[in-house]
């Protein structure tokens, strides 16, 4: 699609063994593989156009992964003649996608400078909705709740709200990129995604508890006679 700028029915020319012009239909297309950059034709047809090739070049190898390296070493013991060259599946992958993840990768960056500002903006957010419940809680100190009970009342409410917002956020954000995750090749940067989500907990708690710190300072009762 953007290599060659070719789409599904279109055609592509080439030369056989013969100097004769062939011609490939493009019938069907594969993403997110290890084929990526190269044409699939039938083991017949190839053969019929280029009758002197024997033999194969390319092999897939299927192992399991405690298996890898041994069978990796194997290969090259065996082969060390033929020039073998062995790349694993999901390094090949994710060569193809280094420009993706670049982009990937500043956008995350970037992403990550917001989630601070949304964060200090979150402090500000909460300190002003405190302030503007100095009356309320003006009033149940008049009822008999002391300062220490009014402090716990705000971080328990405050702390639910943040865990709550959190909780959905990573749990939207997860569910929005299990396409992504599912793709051989593509890394997740799990260390600065729970960094992140750290920071932003350790945060939301320091500013509920500066909110709080700040509403309930000073003589709550005369709050109440201005109200």
């Amino acid at each position: 699609q953007w290599g060659l700028g070719k789409s599904l029915g279109d055609e592509l020319l080439y030369i056989d063994q013969k100097g004769n012009e062939i011609k490939l239909k493009l019938v069907a297309s594969l993403s997110n593989t290890v084929f990526q950059g190269n044409i699939i034709i039938s083991e017949k047809n190839f053969l019929r156009n280029f009758p002197s090739i024997g033999g194969f070049n390319v092999f897939l190898v299927e192992c399991g992964r405690k298996n890898r390296n041994s069978v990796k070493e194997q290969l090259i013991r065996t082969f060390r003649n033929n020039g073998i060259k062995i790349q694993g599946t999901g390094e090949r992958i994710a060569a193809f996608k280094t420009v993706e993840n670049t982009y990937l990768s500043i956008f995350l960056m970037l992403g990550g400078m917001g989630i601070i500002l949304g964060t200090a903006g979150l402090g500000i957010l909460l300190l002003r909705n405190v302030i503007e419940r100095k009356g309320e809680l003006a009033l149940f100190s008049a009822l008999g709740y002391s300062v220490k009970v009014i402090y716990k009342m705000l971080i328990i409410e405050y702390s639910f709200l943040l865990i709550f917002g959190l909780f959905t956020g990573v749990l939207s954000g997860i569910i929005s990129v299990i396409p992504a995750l599912v793709v051989p090749g593509n890394k997740v940067p799990f260390g600065m995604l729970f960094f992140l989500i750290f920071g932003m907990t350790i945060a939301g708690f320091s500013f509920i508890v500066l909110a709080s710190r700040i509403a309930l300072k000073g003589n709550l009762i005369k709050v109440l006679r201005k109200e």
